[in-house]
């Protein structure tokens, strides 16, 4: 997540962004706000944009393959990262 905020410079106004990262453990029932209220104090995420997320999904093993992790990364405004997947994983 990133919070954009101005700043007065020489040239004009800047863009400013400051990131923060909300990890939620696997076992963690909770959801990602409730997560940010609890542990990380932040009780409003609207000043916030989503930029990124990652997705991690445990695939059980299978006949003819072990089990395994899969990650997905979603990068606003158009980034995905399945290059490294395979067409079944896809």
């Amino acid at each position: 997540m990133a919070k954009r905020l101005e700043q007065q410079g020489e040239n004009g106004t800047l863009e400013v962004t400051s990131g923060m990262t909300i990890h939620r453990d696997r076992r963690d029932q909770r959801d990602v706000y409730r997560v940010a209220r609890e542990d990380y104090k932040q009780n409003d995420l609207s000043g916030f944009d989503l930029v990124q997320v990652k997705l991690v999904l445990r695939m059980a093993k299978q006949k003819d393959r072990r089990a395994h992790n899969i990650v997905v990364q979603i990068t606003a405004p158009n980034g995905l990262n399945d290059n490294a997947k395979t067409e079944d994983e896809r």
